[in-house]
Parts: C-alpha cells; sequence; structure tokens
C-alpha cells in the first residue's frame, strides 16, 4: 500500500459527488428549457391562428355586410323609393358603420395576434435563459468537481495521519483516553 489509497478515494468520491449535483442541476435546467420552448411553439401557432380567425372573421363581416346592403336596396326598390338623397345616404352611412365594424375587426385580431407573439418571444428569450443556465451548471459543475476531488485529497492526506499505524486495523481505546 502506497499511503495514497485515502486521499485518492476521499478526492473521487467528492469530485463525484460535485459533478452528479451540477448534472442534475444542468439536466434540470435543460428539462425547463425544452417544456418552455414548446410552450414558445404553442404562443406562435396561436398568433397564426388569431391572424388567420382574424381575416376570416373580417371577410365573413363584409360578405354579410354586403348581402345586407343588397337587401336595402331591393327593400327599396319594391317599395318604389329612388335610390337620391334620404335613401342614398342612409345607405352610405350603412356602409361606412360596416366598414368600420370591420376594421374593428382587424384591429381586434391584430390586439390578439401581437399579444400571442409576444408571449412567444418571451418564452423563447425564457428558454434562452434555461439553456444558458444548463451550460453554466456543466461549467460549474466540471470547476467543483476539480475543487472537490482536490479538497477531498487534502482531506484525506490530513485524515491519513490520523489514522493508526496498527496492522489490526482497530484504534485500541481504553476508558482513561476519554
Amino acid at each position: 500500500m502506497s499511503g495514497y489509497e485515502i486521499p485518492i478515494a476521499m478526492a473521487i468520491i467528492a469530485g463525484a459527488g460535485a459533478y452528479m449535483q451540477h448534472e442534475q442541476q444542468a439536466k434540470t435546467l435543460k428539462g425547463q428549457a425544452k417544456v418552455v420552448d414548446y410552450n414558445a411553439q404553442l404562443a406562435a401557432r396561436d398568433a397564426r391562428i388569431e391572424k388567420q380567425r382574424t381575416i376570416s372573421a373580417e371577410e365573413r363581416h363584409r360578405r354579410e355586410a354586403a348581402i345586407r346592403r343588397g337587401g336595402v336596396r331591393a327593400a327599396y326598390g319594391v317599395s318604389g323609393v329612388q335610390m337620391v338623397g334620404s335613401p342614398v345616404d342612409v345607405m352610405a352611412d350603412m356602409a361606412a358603420e360596416e366598414e368600420l365594424e370591420a376594421l374593428f375587426i382587424r384591429y381586434q385580431g391584430r390586439a390578439f395576434e401581437e399579444k400571442h407573439s409576444l408571449r412567444s418571444q418571451q418564452l423563447k428569450n425564457t428558454a434562452k435563459f434555461y439553456h444558458w443556465g444548463a451550460k453554466s451548471a456543466r461549467t460549474a459543475g466540471y470547476i467543483s468537481t476539480g475543487l472537490a476531488a482536490a479538497g477531498g485529497f487534502v482531506q484525506g492526506e490530513a485524515l491519513k495521519g490520523s489514522l493508526p499505524k496498527s496492522g489490526s486495523g482497530y484504534m485500541k481505546t481504553t476508558y482513561s483516553n476519554w
């Protein structure tokens, strides 16, 4: 026996413990990053869905408005009202109101789309933070492993000097040593 078995064993145990702790932390952060990445993808998908929903809602509103205006024009025609003066003003006012409603639908949809886009970007940034944290934990793990191994070796060297030298492996004590 060379006498370095205990310091080497303590260095390995201390280093392995430090490495495992930081490796587990890195894995946890990586897992959190994956969850946040997925949520960012969902938010981006929601933004695309909201954009399509808005386009559809605006188109539907414009079709319905055109049908309503056609119905009013037909009702005027059946009743014999000529399309001059007040009926034209009513139709123009109706068209303006319908256009304002269509623009409001578009604005509201874009606001929801922007909300989802911002949420997606926020989640992407959070995921980057977790990825960075995982890398940092790994780097800290390597450093900590080296320091723990060195400290374990030093403690083992100190402990080696305090162990008994007898071949029995047991310290002989008596009550008088207390």
